[in-house]
């Protein structure tokens, strides 16, 4: 399930693919096998978790990297905010680039320093991030009023949630990989 999209959104998919695979020849931003089939594995990918978002709060997408899933999310969700956190210097010069670009008014790049905290309740996103283990350690310490996750995984995530407690846990099948969903146990929403 997709969501519509104005030609006009669908132009600046379209832009910021051209740019990502230019930049990605210079900078990883994304696996270089996946570049052929950048729509599906990635923009599609990413746009399929919108059905799974909490209305009206804010959405941070942890190690964002090139911008996925943030910035078809903030291309797709134009009322929604959206913070693309990264650590790597070179994929925040990008991230900087490509906002301003596509004049993403909804989004802002975070260089996630030891210092950065976003206080406000917000819904974490991520991909390709790692373990969740890994995302609820950088909630804890950057996002502590996290509300609720919404994370692309493999298809395989069954071992890595069984050690996890996690609270309204949902799994849903995606064209690729899987979407785990949930709140923390000791958060109330």
């Amino acid at each position: 399930m997709l969501t519509k999209l104005s030609s006009e959104q669908q132009n600046l998919l379209d832009v910021y693919k051209k740019e990502l695979l230019h930049w990605n020849k210079t900078t990883n931003l994304i696996g270089r096998s996946t570049e052929a089939s950048f729509d599906e594995e990635h923009l599609q990918n990413s746009l399929e978790i919108i059905p799974f978002l909490k209305p009206d709060l804010p959405i941070i997408d942890v190690g964002t990297g090139g911008g996925l899933p943030g910035i078809p999310l903030a291309i797709a969700l134009p009322d929604r905010e959206i913070v693309l956190a990264e650590v790597d210097r070179k994929k925040l010069a990008f991230l900087y680039y490509i906002t301003a670009k596509l004049h993403l008014a909804n989004t802002r790049v975070v260089e996630v320093l030891p210092s950065f905290v976003f206080l406000e309740p917000c819904e974490i996103v991520s991909r390709a991030y790692g373990p969740i283990e890994r995302i609820l350690l950088w909630t804890r310490s950057h996002a502590p009023a996290a509300k609720h996750y919404v994370i692309l995984k493999g298809a395989q995530v069954e071992k890595e949630l069984s050690s996890l407690h996690l609270r309204d846990l949902s799994v849903h099948t995606l064209s690729r990989g899987c979407v785990v969903c949930f709140s923390l146990n000791d958060r109330s929403d």
